[in-house]
């Protein structure tokens, strides 16, 4: 979360916000180690679970404690996806959007607690039609209601997920996804845009053709 705070003060002025991390890790109070980056919240169930616990109490009568804003600033994070898209694409309404990963972080064949389920409600509930690739997703270990509310299509072919789509947004940072033929893909959508929440894609040559936005750090355009 703190990561995410100055990530949105250094877009907001143009700093990066990676190399902010990156100085701050050189402290010996903090060390390199230390997970600093800026992207979506955290995920997951028993992190999420603990804070919102924690958040529910009331510590000496105050209305309001840290925890109880760590979780809403948390929470509310994804909604910096959904910005970025509107900013890009001028609005997601009636565009499709490619979600790589889903599952709430690699290795794993998890969904439940993913941000790429609040952000897929997110986009949809914009107008967006979503799709999204994962190469372990298990939808079985969904409840029967979070399957039947599922708010993207999964697709196992890069074509099918690909073709026609207006934008792409990156969610668990798979490397499987760097070995993509991503000339071809670029050639099968409707637009350049690329939403990388875990600089997957950092100074990869073979995406030039498209633009890429990284949390945290300023606008290069076509070149990252």
């Amino acid at each position: 979360v703190f990561a995410n705070e100055v990530s949105e003060l250094c877009e907001q002025t143009g700093a990066n916000a990676w190399d902010v991390m990156a100085s701050l890790k050189q402290d010996s109070r903090v060390g390199s180690k230390a997970f600093l980056r800026p992207g979506l919240g955290f995920a997951g169930g028993t992190l999420a679970r603990d804070i919102k616990l924690l958040s529910n109490i009331n510590v000496k009568g105050r209305g309001l404690n840290f925890f109880s804003s760590l979780y809403t600033l948390n929470t509310q994070r994804n909604n910096w996806v959904l910005n970025q898209l509107n900013n890009k694409l001028g609005s997601v309404s009636n565009k499709k959007i490619t979600l790589l990963g889903v599952t709430y972080k690699t290795n794993t064949s998890t969904l439940r607690r993913s941000p790429a389920l609040d952000i897929g409600h997110l986009l949809t509930k914009a107008g967006a039609q979503c799709v999204a690739m994962d190469p372990m997703a298990d939808l079985d270990e969904l409840t029967t209601v979070e399957k039947n509310h599922l708010p993207f299509k999964m697709e196992s072919e890069t074509e099918k997920a690909f073709k026609d789509s207006h934008g792409i947004v990156v969610i668990t940072e798979w490397p499987q996804f760097l070995d993509w033929d991503w000339p071809k893909i670029r050639k099968l959508m409707k637009s350049d845009v690329i939403i990388d929440s875990k600089n997957l894609f950092n100074n990869r040559q073979k995406m030039n053709d498209f633009s890429i936005t990284v949390p945290g750090k300023p606008e290069l355009g076509n070149a990252i």
